[in-house]
């Protein structure tokens, strides 16, 4: 009888060893539950996202909230309605909407700490989405694209697509007139007529995308038909980085990197291509010209090397006019920074200043570059001394 409990004393110590996989096993097992699934609210509107879903807005409206990669400015570029947010992003997310425009326009958003907090979107591309930090601020909507997308509807909650690239089935927009080649539909005012009209129908004010869009498209005729880049016999080849290219044509310029199919890398090819002009962002184009690296190239020796930046719907139109402006400064007049106030006071009523104007037209970066002196604020008034001499 000793003997046999000793034995069994025995195996039971031995076996202790594998409580801990035991555990394991156990939580394991506890991963293959069926994830939730949040039914379709009793009261709700119906609104068409860009990726052609429609999304189920539960009422009385609870709110907004970014989910990435979707940001808070231009969220707030096309609706102009803060007082819907919710959840604006993480602390990444307020860092750079701290250094943009519609920080100046909206501070209130800046400033309330309640809007931003990290974490909510942490593990959000997970097939097991974390819904307790998703569900904190419990919005009737999330504003999303990509990423946490998928996995987010799969348990029914309202994600709304806002962005032309988020599966692309809205019918592509064109300015009447439009010179934008098809396969460039995207990079031209498509993309922002998809995002103004799902915002706009999202806010109850659908008659919102259209004005703005008419408003664009009559800044970009107005460009046109002092350019009339149909006359052009000179066209300067660039080298781009971003999603600009569809708007090339407009300002009177040529995609140097659709001419040819080049094999090798970036500084191969760039050299091969030996473009007129080379934009980029971002960066510095006074460290890039004397980077002994590039001396070979046109542009570097032209001193035709610029910082730009994407623009949204707003100031578009101001950034494609200087372009146009740096590649045929002898057939457009300096109406830069009076077309950027012009745009902003229209569109938000708000008056742009000197030292925000040079800080989006990078005026001190571009300083360097050949055809710059034009975008500064004291341009004018130094030709008008000029001219009394």
């Amino acid at each position: 009888m000793a003997l046999r409990n000793s034995l069994k004393s025995t195996y039971l110590r031995e076996a202790l060893w594998l409580t801990p996989f035991l555990l394991i096993g156990i939580i394991s097992l506890g991963l293959l539950r069926p994830l939730p699934h949040f039914p379709p609210p009793a009261h709700s509107r119906t609104v068409m996202g860009s990726d052609g879903v429609p999304i189920q807005i539960a009422l009385p409206f609870r709110g907004i909230a970014m989910a990435p990669p979707i940001s808070v400015g231009s969220y707030l570029e096309d609706s102009r309605a803060p007082q819907l947010l919710k959840y604006a992003g993480d602390s990444k997310a307020r860092q750079d909407f701290s250094k943009s425009l519609m920080s100046q326009l909206y501070p209130k958003v800046l400033s309330n700490n309640h809007l931003w907090r990290s974490g909510v979107f942490q593990k959000s591309t997970s097939p097991y989405v974390e819904l307790e930090t998703l569900l904190a601020y419990d919005p009737s909507v999330y504003l999303g694209c990509g990423g946490p997308l998928a996995p987010m509807r799969s348990v029914g909650l309202p994600v709304l697509s806002i962005w032309g690239s988020c599966g692309g089935q809205q019918k592509p927009f064109a300015c009447p007139g439009s010179q934008v080649h098809a396969r460039w539909s995207y990079y031209s005012e498509g993309v922002f007529y998809i995002q103004l009209r799902v915002i706009s129908d999202l806010i109850g004010q659908p008659e919102l995308a259209d004005a703005r869009i008419a408003s664009y498209c009559q800044s970009l005729a107005d460009l046109e038909k002092e350019l009339q880049p149909r006359t052009l016999d000179y066209r300067p080849r660039v080298v781009m980085a971003g999603q600009y290219k569809g708007d090339f044509a407009r300002a009177g310029i040529v995609d140097a990197e659709t001419e040819r199919v080049i094999p090798g890398d970036d500084a191969e090819r760039l050299l091969i291509m030996d473009p007129d002009m080379i934009f980029f962002f971002p960066g510095s184009p006074k460290d890039f010209m004397q980077d002994p690296r590039w001396n070979g190239l046109k542009a570097v020796r032209d001193r035709r090397v610029y910082r730009w930046e994407q623009s949204d719907v707003t100031v578009r139109p101001a950034a494609l006019r200087w372009l146009a402006e740096i590649a045929h400064p002898d057939r457009l007049h300096p109406k830069v920074r009076q077309l950027m106030r012009d745009r902003m006071m229209s569109e938000f009523g708000y008056r742009l200043n000197d030292d925000q104007i040079d800080q989006m037209l990078h005026v001190k970066e571009n300083s360097d570059s050949v055809g710059t002196e034009r975008f500064a604020s004291n341009y004018r008034a130094e030709n008008q001394q000029e001219t009394q001499r």
